[in-house]
């Protein structure tokens, strides 16, 4: 088995159970009230998309796209992998919505089971958030994603993350028939492929759907420690799989 075409090691991990992205849809306002957002002079009632700044001016959180100068989806951590915003302002040119941009599709669970609950959504941007890492868009990042501005514009916003804004990469709890609850970790073009290996921690059986099977056949495996060798689709996580400590492997 080569992964990515390019040799028999895998070159990113992800821990289903821990890791943490962006929630996608509004940010609380209350992360950056008063000083934390000090934006003057922008367009009123304007929206645009916007990248923090690289490095220290941009905060803690390093999951946030950066602005490509050669076209959407291109270069390194683009659009199409970082995390973007949207952000709106009100009637005095200061921001005051701050939405997570959808870089991933909706987790898709198995045909046989109910449709899932929230959240629909696995998050979007890198599985590498923490709380309180903050986000800053300082006075350049709003002057290129609004324009230049006369009179210019003024001060920054500072985000500061809670968990409410972050989530495990899983789309939604569903039903697989009383009393079993599933979330869903699917593969994540993202990361890296088409599909995933699994590392175990901890043994015990897994319920998951292999690359090649029809979709919505899911088979159980018991699953000792170590990688499985085998490449997955997608995993469920409830009563079903036992096993833990997983990582999805790249």
């Amino acid at each position: 088995m080569y992964q990515q075409n390019k040799s028999d090691m895998f070159t990113n991990a992800v821990s289903i159970e821990q890791a943490q992205t962006l929630t996608i849809g509004a940010i609380a306002a209350a992360r950056y009230a008063g000083g934390a957002n000090t934006s003057a002079n922008l367009p009123l009632n304007a929206t645009a998309v916007a990248y923090p700044s690289i490095g220290a001016a941009g905060g803690t959180y390093i999951g946030s796209a950066r602005a490509s100068i050669t076209g959407p989806g291109s270069g390194e951590q683009n659009d199409a992998i970082g995390a973007s915003y949207t952000l709106t302002t009100d009637g005095a040119g200061v921001v005051n919505s701050i939405t997570v941009n959808r870089t991933r599709p909706d987790g898709i669970p198995s045909s046989i089971v109910a449709a899932p609950s929230t959240p629909l959504n696995p998050g979007a941007g890198p599985n590498i958030g923490f709380a309180t890492n903050t986000i800053i868009f300082d006075t350049a990042s709003l002057n290129t994603a609004f324009g230049v501005q006369t009179p210019a514009v003024a001060g920054s916003v500072t985000v500061t993350l809670t968990a409410a804004e972050l989530q495990v990469p899983l789309s939604g709890t569903v039903a697989a028939g009383p009393p079993v609850t599933e979330q869903v970790y699917e593969t994540d073009p993202q990361s890296g492929g088409s599909g995933f290996d699994i590392y175990v921690g901890t043994a015990g059986t897994i319920r998951l759907e292999l690359v090649g099977a029809p979709t919505g056949q899911f088979v159980i495996i018991d699953a000792g420690i170590g990688a499985m060798n085998l490449q997955a689709r997608k995993v469920y996580l409830g009563a079903v799989t036992t096993a833990t400590g997983l990582l999805a492997l790249y």
